[in-house]
């Protein structure tokens, strides 16, 4: 329900970037939800999705952090934190259902997984600050803006398969490839419009 609300009253912007991205020694998940990307004038800046009150963790429900399924990103040493952020598990992540409380699972990627596991093949360049998956990177972190990975649509579809029990959520994830976009606007730089 917290993530749908999100979803529903448009808390997510069409530059929501990938922000995080386990590296080593094989990513484990990619996570956003939390930051985004707004023109002010000629500069980009970085913003943050307004937050809802934090969710009860509510773990120990028979869903399990394996292969494709969404979780809850929260602090690590905060259980009730879970605000917008959200993570994508890559691999099977079982360890997640108990340590430091346990991680909550609620949803599924039900089309697009190949996109999912493009995102985490990204690579991270060594300057890049933080763990940020990074799409046609040539090098200076000024310059990186453009080659994030972006999250540019967020919908809800039909829970597939079981009638009667709620509703799932699905991700339709994207991002920019190359700049070339940009050529054809006549920008030296791009950003998915609403």
């Amino acid at each position: 329900a917290n993530f749908l609300r999100y979803v529903d009253e448009d808390k997510y912007p069409p530059t929501l970037f990938v922000d995080f991205r386990t590296s080593a020694p094989d990513p484990q998940i990619i996570q956003s939800g939390s930051t985004f990307i707004r023109e002010e004038g000629e500069e980009f800046v970085l913003d943050f999705v307004p937050e809802f009150d934090p969710v009860e963790l509510e773990v120990g429900r028979g869903l399990s952090n394996l292969r494709g399924t969404i979780g809850v990103a929260r602090f690590l040493q905060i259980p009730v934190s879970g605000t917008s952020s959200w993570y994508l598990n890559l691999t099977d992540n079982v360890a997640f259902d108990t340590e430091n409380g346990g991680f909550a699972v609620f949803g599924f990627v039900v089309a697009g997984m190949d996109v999912v596991d493009a995102i985490g093949a990204l690579p991270i360049h060594p300057d890049c600050a933080g763990n940020v998956p990074l799409v046609d990177y040539p090098g200076c972190p000024a310059s990186a803006i453009p080659h994030l990975a972006y999250v540019t649509s967020i919908e809800r579809v039909p829970e597939p398969g079981i009638a009667g029990i709620g509703t799932a959520c699905g991700l339709a994830l994207a991002w920019l490839r190359r700049r070339r976009e940009a050529a054809s606007r006549g920008r030296s730089h791009y950003l998915p419009r609403p």
